[in-house]
């Protein structure tokens, strides 16, 4: 005899069951996407915190021609929490990685483009030294895009001449949602736009005392995407047409948590994409001429890395990709979740592979150069060397930190 409450309580068993274990599946997915197990060893001795009077910020660098050093400035934190009108204005700054001890940033004279009036903080950046043109994600104040400019190696520092605004209509990319760039053919008409947050941001931030249903919505959105691993954010490739205007489509069928990070090889056949959330790496074919990414193969990074870039360490038998790393993720969450500004360890990190054919040689190795406790620039998110010199820079705090290469701490 069956008693008549005994169906109604096994289904309440069954879904109690089914709760708990989608509960235990997200506490774990928390644990290791919040890398608490991690622990380091610094070797940040000889680092030197510079410029940290001028720049406010430091989230991107690329090395351009004769060894220097471009770094973006945005005051980004400002930006993405209160809107551009509390924030300072940022710039493109140099760094000759050549010079003396002592040397410091210099601020790039930004010809033809109107910064009192659409506002200058930069992100992500891109420097081809195959065209002469600096790529760099903008947060101008009314939109969120891409500005192209010239760089004239001629005048000391390099002056930039602006060319193009792709995204200026504030309707090709959703406000503050786009990450990182890179160029595409050699003709300056393409290019591929990372996009980190699936919904824009509230223009004076997220932390507008007053919200909209839908403002509030995309908040929660794009915390529970980078939370639980959603994909739900693309890569862009842009073309700019015969009559000079620039189109934006997705590059591929792939979604992304939060795409974040992208360099491209030297022939440009490949695309390599950081989803920071994912903690890895995708590689995409590109096709030369529609240039559509086809996905080839992906590696782990093992911890959360940022910008990435080819760095010209590697021959023609190796593939070298530096990388700016968050190796205690949590530390940076808890500081996004609580508002607070306590110190986010990071460091530099080299990701390589050999390409001789060799299938037992041909895997992905990564190794960090340099690991810093976050006590004199808090959360990495940019590398570059140049012989036994790091530079690393940071989207949150400001100057860049210059260390003596020493030893691999892993």
């Amino acid at each position: 005899m069956i008693l008549p409450g005994l169906p109604c309580l096994y289904v309440t068993w069954y879904l109690s069951i089914i709760l708990l274990a989608i509960l235990l599946r997200y506490l774990i997915s928390w644990y290791y996407f919040l890398d608490y197990p991690t622990t380091l060893k610094y070797n940040d001795e000889t680092c030197t915190l510079v410029g940290s009077e001028q720049l406010v910020g430091s989230e991107d660098m690329a090395i351009g021609l004769n060894n220097i050093l471009f770094i973006t400035s945005g005051d980004l934190h400002n930006v993405f929490e209160h809107g551009t009108t509390a924030a300072k204005m940022g710039g493109i700054w140099s760094f000759d990685l050549s010079s003396k001890e002592d040397a410091q940033p210099q601020k790039l004279q930004l010809r033809g483009f109107d910064v009192e009036t659409h506002g200058f903080y930069a992100h992500g950046l891109y420097v081809s030294n195959l065209t002469s043109r600096l790529y760099v994600v903008n947060h101008a104040v009314a939109y969120s895009g891409i500005e192209i400019f010239y760089i004239d190696y001629s005048t000391s520092p390099p002056s930039l001449q602006h060319e193009s605004t792709v995204g200026g209509d504030g309707l090709t990319f959703p406000l503050r949602t786009i990450n990182d760039v890179v160029e595409g053919d050699n003709e300056i008409n393409e290019l591929y736009v990372t996009q980190w947050l699936p919904n824009s941001v509230p223009m004076e931030g997220k932390r507008k005392k007053s919200k909209s249903f839908l403002e509030m919505l995309n908040g929660l959105v794009n915390l529970f995407v980078q939370l639980f691993g959603m994909k739900l954010t693309s890569v862009f490739k842009c073309e700019r047409g015969t009559d000079s205007l620039w189109k934006c489509i997705p590059a591929s069928d792939t979604r992304f948590v939060g795409s974040n990070g992208i360099t491209i090889s030297k022939d440009r056949s490949l695309v390599y994409i950081n989803d920071a959330p994912s903690k890895d790496v995708s590689i995409f074919r590109r096709n030369h001429t529609d240039g559509t990414l086809t996905f080839l193969e992906k590696f782990d990074t093992i911890i959360s890395m940022d910008n990435i870039e080819i760095e010209g360490h590697g021959n023609d038998d190796e593939v070298s990709i530096k990388m700016g790393s968050i190796p205690k993720l949590h530390q940076y969450v808890r500081n996004e979740l609580y508002h607070l500004n306590d110190r986010v360890a990071g460091g530099a990190v080299v990701a390589f592979k050999k390409n001789n054919g060799n299938t037992n040689d041909n895997k992905w190795i990564l190794k960090r150069l340099v690991t810093h406790d976050g006590s004199k620039l808090s959360q990495i998110s940019a590398a570059a060397r140049y012989g036994d010199r790091i530079v690393m820079g940071s989207p949150f705090s400001n100057g860049i930190l210059v260390c003596d290469y020493m030893y691999d701490t892993e």
